[in-house]
């Protein structure tokens, strides 16, 4: 499933390692989410959305590849 981690990341300033001790998992795994070799559960979605101050559809709501 397509996401917008990478670029939100961007325009916030934040580095993955910022967003995964915010969302209180290890770097390896959100690397595998921000690659989509990994969907989070709903849980852990709404904690990244969170975490970039974003709604859970402005993560995961583009278009799928």
């Amino acid at each position: 499933m397509k996401n917008n981690i990478k670029e939100l990341l961007a325009e916030k300033g934040m580095k993955q390692r910022q967003l995964a001790a915010a969302c209180e998992i290890d770097t390896g795994q959100l690397n595998k989410i921000i690659l989509c070799k990994t969907v989070p559960g709903i849980a852990l979605a709404l904690k990244i959305a969170k975490a970039l101050d974003v709604k859970v559809e402005d993560v995961w709501g583009g278009e799928e590849e």
